[in-house]
This record gives structure tokens, sequence and C-alpha cells, in this order.
């Protein structure tokens, strides 16, 4: 596994696991991106790599839990199609929050880094 990929699911997680805290939920993807950045990049552009990939890496868990709500909600006429529409709307700001923000901390972590 390369160390851009190791970064990236490193920051990934603490990304996931700090958007469960409130008050610090907005800045996760800063955070998690800079501890995936210091931990496999070695520059900015190995920070820039890490970030891009922990943004591919985030559409994974979107796209389960839009699969699971359109599942469990097909069956209810009107809120079945509400929930699915919903769901991919934040799902596409979610991810957009994510790549912005965890680029530019796994930037500064590879800056740090090297």
């Amino acid at each position: 596994m390369s160390e851009e990929f190791k970064g990236a699911v490193i920051g990934l997680v603490c990304t996931i696991i700090l958007y469960l805290l409130p008050f610090i939920d907005i800045l996760a993807p800063l955070i998690g991106g800079f501890i995936g950045g210091y931990a496999g990049a070695k520059d900015a552009w190995d920070g820039l790599k890490v970030g891009i990939l922990m943004t591919v890496l985030m559409v994974i868990p979107g796209i389960i839990l839009a699969a699971l709500l359109g599942s469990i909600f097909s069956f209810v006429p009107l809120l079945g199609a509400f929930f699915a529409g919903s769901t991919i709307i934040l799902i596409i700001i979610l991810v957009a929050h994510t790549a912005i923000f965890g680029i530019l901390g796994a930037i500064a972590g590879g800056l740090l880094a090297g």
C-alpha cells in the first residue's frame, strides 16, 4: 500500500470520527486532512495527492448511505423520493466540504512533514 493511500485512509477515518463531535465537525476535514497529510506525505505535492484520494474515498460512505436510505424509504410513497433526493444533495455538499478543507489540510500536513 502506498504512503499516499495510507495517509488518505488515516485522514478519512479521522475526518469521519471528528464529524461526530459537535463544534469540531466544521473543521473535521481540515484536521483529518492535516493528520493524513502528515502521516502519508513527504511534501506539498504528496499532500495534494492525499487530499484528492481522501475525497475519492469519501464518496464510498456517501453512496452506502444513499443506498441504505433509499432502500429503507423506498416503500413510502412520498417520503421515499424526498429522502433519496435530499440524501444525494447532502452527500454532494459533504463531499465538496471534505474536498476543499481536506485538500488544504493535507497540503499543510505534507508541508510540515517535509
